[in-house]
């Protein structure tokens, strides 16, 4: 009996829903629902295991350049070095150079 009375009440109650306009999804639709979003979680789990690939590789770049920083900071005192060493010689080239052009000037103007 309690039954017939429930399936009475369902049913009443969908006529009435009906009457109204009010539309009841059905099992399909609710499988479609439920489909759908895991097909969109799916997506996005792949999304997001992209986005991680990617941010592994950066950070593996990260860490060359900063290895490739730290090195090149190694040689800069060396380099600076090297390069005073090589501007005083400049220098006194420079020096040289000029003091050879006077004892020229000075040779020829006595002929």
């Amino acid at each position: 009996m309690a039954l017939v009375s429930a399936l009475l009440i369902g049913l009443l109650a969908g006529n009435v829903a009906q009457a109204y306009g009010v539309v009841v999804p059905g099992w399909t639709e609710y499988d479609d629902a439920i489909a759908k979003a895991n097909q969109q979680k799916a997506e996005q789990d792949r999304k997001m295991q992209d986005l991680e690939h990617a941010l592994e590789d950066t950070d593996a770049r990260i860490v060359e350049a900063n290895r490739q920083l730290q090195e090149l900071n190694a040689q800069l005192p060396v380099v600076q070095e090297e390069y005073r060493l090589a501007k005083e010689r400049w220098d006194a080239a420079v020096l040289q150079q000029q003091i050879v052009n006077n004892r020229l000037a000075a040779a020829q103007a006595e002929d």
